[in-house]
């Protein structure tokens, strides 16, 4: 939009306006002066007329701000009739009409010169929009779009593909609300997956003990009767430990470099056991080959 175009046709829309206003107040009074006869001024008043149909509206005409006595002294929003391309201004608020040219002159210039005003919200008349500002609340549906910076979303649905190349996401987030799901939750730094019976079947977490800090991952089976686990581990990056139900079945130690088994739990004597499974034969743990 050139601006230097915007006043000059502005200018004139007022130069006519006020044309119009003195020939009507001439034809009210009907004014007997050389030149001024009813129908000279009916003629001046049609040609006035058609020239201001060609011209746009005064770029504040029909202004909204602070107003007092019927006089408008701050302007803060307004529409602008003036269309020159689809990049011109239709509708703007919080700023003043050369603000939100520039805002739509430099649409991703988010911290302008000092001294430059920007227009908080702005509409194009090929209905482009600019909100400095937003609060939109429920659902957002995009096609196809791009965002740049930092999204706030109580609530929200992304159909489609949504690509990330910087920024961050902050906040809880879910792959699906319902059946089957990934959850990454910053309450406790977590993973998990959530099985459609809302069950917790994988958890990943930081842990950090006297000597050591790292990632660890607990992998839970799931009883689908009672709801309870029937057995679990837990993966560290030194060791591995199998429960069944609360009780510890297992451990693979490499920190102390041991293995731990609860031989209570083996089958008790050769005749108990399968091939090539363990038991125990007294205080001897044993496998039977076949």
């Amino acid at each position: 939009m050139n601006n230097g175009f915007l006043e000059k046709r502005s200018s004139k829309t007022v130069e006519a306006r006020k044309k119009l206003e003195s020939l009507q107040k001439k034809k009210g009074l009907r004014l007997r002066v050389a030149g001024s006869s009813t129908e000279n001024i009916e003629a001046e008043i049609k040609y006035q007329e058609d020239i201001r149909k060609t011209l746009p509206p005064v770029r504040n005409e029909g202004p909204y701000g602070f107003e007092s006595d019927g006089r408008m002294f701050q302007p803060n929003a307004g529409m602008c009739g003036i269309f020159n391309g689809d990049d011109d201004v239709a509708f703007w608020a919080g700023g003043n009409l050369p603000g939100a040219i520039f805002t739509m002159m430099q649409p991703y210039n988010l911290h302008p010169k000092e001294g430059t005003r920007q227009a908080n919200f702005v509409v194009t008349h090929q209905g482009i929009l600019i909100a400095n500002q937003a609060i939109i609340r429920g659902d957002i549906f995009a096609n196809d779009g791009v965002f740049n910076g930092t999204v706030y979303a109580n609530d929200g649905v992304f159909k489609g593909t949504v690509y990330a190349s910087a920024g961050e996401f902050n906040g809880k987030i879910t792959s699906n609300h319902s059946g089957d799901r990934l959850v990454l939750d910053p309450a406790d730094r977590s993973m998990k997956m959530i099985n459609a019976a809302n069950q917790e079947v994988v958890k990943q977490d930081f842990f950090v003990n006297n000597n050591y800090s790292g990632g660890q991952i607990q992998v839970n089976l799931v009883d689908q009767t009672t709801g309870a686990n029937h057995c679990h581990a837990v993966i560290d990056g030194g060791k591995i430990v199998i429960y069944h139900g609360d009780v510890e079945f297992c451990r693979f130690d490499a920190y102390q470099s041991k293995i731990w088994i609860d031989a209570d739990a083996l089958p008790q004597g050769r005749d108990n056991a399968y091939a090539k499974e363990l038991y125990m034969d007294g205080e001897i743990m044993k496998i039977r080959r076949e």
